[in-house]
């Protein structure tokens, strides 16, 4: 990915690997949390067919619309909430809008994308698990 793409250029490039992870069951691992434990880093993982685990930060990050810190983690900031389901309800709610390029006051108001965008839509934010 070249740092002048838009959100779409990477979207687009990177759209079969969006569908590869899509319903998977995700795998997540806590790096490191700050002194104050107001931030984490994190890595993502599916868990591919052969057994191996296959890394998609960088997955998560383009749909997201964030960036990753220099060793492709994803920073998450703040407390007292289970930051994992924060990230992956996120990802969840930014899939609807992008595969309906509706904005999600309007998805939330039609229920277009069902009743519960938030845990269930591309990736089910409630079945995780930690390594």
């Amino acid at each position: 990915m070249n740092k002048k793409q838009t959100r779409q250029e990477k979207l687009n490039e990177i759209k079969k690997e969006i569908e590869e992870i899509r319903q998977k069951p995700i795998i997540a691992k806590i790096v490191s949390v700050s002194r104050s434990g107001m931030t984490r880093k994190i890595d993502f993982y599916i868990a591919k067919n052969d057994g191996y685990l296959r890394w998609i930060n960088h997955i998560l990050a383009v749909i997201l619309d964030e960036k990753t810190d220099k060793n492709g983690q994803i920073v998450a900031s703040g407390c007292g909430m289970d930051v994992i389901f924060h990230i992956l309800s996120n990802v969840n709610y930014a899939m609807a809008t992008i595969d309906t390029n509706k904005t999600l006051n309007e998805l939330l108001k039609t229920k277009e994308c069902g009743e519960r965008i938030y845990d269930n839509y591309f990736i089910n934010a409630n079945k995780y698990q930690l390594i």
